[in-house]
């Protein structure tokens, strides 16, 4: 069911897209300057520690501030928060491409993930306002997909911007993009919060968390997800030494190859709201689960046996068709029992799968695996865990109340 006379003045396309572009600015920002890392060092003096601490601060308070950001949006309004973050981002992006030195871009860094996690987590909340049922699934099916895109071509944008036009240019474009988002959300946006929430304590709104955490029906799916974005972000960590180091490809290389997997997210997002119909929604994410072990299980057989690059695309694209079906599922059961605390619900959601994706990149470097086959043998972990939270799920709605 959908609800589309409130909060917003756009149709189903240009809304779907508006709200993919919010949950997207977090992803983007995070990865489109990675290519020009080595040249940020030279440009601001600074050794590469200390410009690897421009991404783990970014992504410490990303994850700790969708949990104020969710609760906020709650009681005060998704419209006034989603705005402030916006402006917030717009001009953090503008103090990290104008940096004199690492600490100005450390700290452009921490704003703009404040601005982007506020953005990401209305973003998902307003689709929980928007839609419901089988609608839900399916917008969140198309935001996700379109999500998927930023991790996707971010490299090879990013890498374009710096060769082109310097390692400023990656932020500059980032802020033009978020200031053109903000205008239109500006234009199309009204409030969509739902009116019994106005009613609830910011005391109150923030001890949902404790409910959410207490309820199987929002921590399996949320560990499902978490689970699958670990899967995800160890193949992040991985990728570039498999490709790079050990296939031969150049960074903007890597950046064509990443883009071209993409289209397997794609396919599972299209695939997922269809799969959830035929066979429920349960059922549809073990699915998802099965195809993305499948794919880590062929990657880990795959740089064994047979290094080489375009089986190792093949079986990337596997991997991330189940990636495509099962987030967008997941995350919809997670968020479907709860209309009243969505902004929580999708704070505490963020946070989880920001948490998985810290646990899946560190198994990367942790796994005492030969080779490359750590990353693959990390995915697969990470999966499998994913797919015993459904099947327990499973065998608890089995069981008589």
């Amino acid at each position: 069911m959908t609800r589309p006379e409130a909060g917003h003045r756009l149709s189903y396309g240009p809304l779907i897209a508006l709200l993919t572009a919010l949950a997207a600015l977090g992803m983007l920002s995070t990865n489109i300057y990675l290519p020009a890392l080595p040249v940020i060092g030279e440009a601001l003096r600074a050794d590469a520690d200390r410009v690897r601490l421009t991404l783990t601060v970014y992504l410490a308070v990303f994850a700790l501030c969708q949990l104020v950001a969710g609760p906020l949006s709650d009681r005060y309004g998704r419209r006034p928060l989603l705005l402030a973050g916006l402006v917030l981002f717009v001009g953090a992006t503008l103090v990290c491409a104008m940096a004199l030195d690492i600490g100005m871009l450390i700290l452009g860094r921490a704003l703009q993930a404040v601005g982007a996690c506020t953005a990401s987590v209305v973003g998902r909340a307003m689709a929980r306002d928007l839609f419901d049922g089988a609608a839900l699934g399916k917008a969140l099916g198309l935001i996700m997909t379109g999500v998927a895109v930023a991790p996707g071509f971010g490299p090879l944008l990013g890498g374009l911007l710096q060769e082109g036009f310097g390692w400023r240019a990656p932020f500059f474009f980032v802020a033009a993009f978020a200031g053109a988002v903000a205008l239109l959300a500006l234009i199309a946006l009204d409030e969509s919060r739902p009116p019994a929430t106005q009613r609830t304590t910011l005391v109150g709104v923030f001890g949902g968390y404790g409910a959410l955490l207490g309820s199987a029906v929002f921590l399996r799916p949320s560990l499902a997800t978490s689970c699958a974005i670990g899967a995800l972000f160890a193949f992040f960590a991985g990728a570039p030494g498999l490709f790079i180091a050990e296939y031969g490809q150049s960074p903007i290389g890597f950046g064509l190859v990443s883009g071209a997997t993409v289209f397997a997210v794609f396919a599972g997002g299209y695939l997922a709201p269809k799969l959830m119909r035929r066979l429920g929604p349960s059922v549809a994410a073990r699915l998802g689960f099965a195809i993305l072990a499948g794919g880590a299980a062929l990657m880990l057989l795959q740089v064994s046996v047979w290094p080489a690059l375009w089986p190792a695309i093949g079986v990337v694209m596997v991997f991330l068709l189940g990636i495509g079906i099962v987030n967008p599922l997941t995350v919809a059961a997670a968020l479907q029992p709860f209309p009243q605390r969505a902004g929580a619900a999708s704070a505490l959601i963020g946070a989880m799968q920001m948490a998985g994706a810290t646990i899946g990149a560190a198994l990367v470097n942790l796994l005492p695996a030969p080779g490359q086959q750590a990353m693959p043998a990390a995915m697969l972990a990470m999966a499998l865990l994913g797919l015993a939270v459904t099947l327990r799920r499973r065998q608890a709605t089995a069981q008589p109340a």
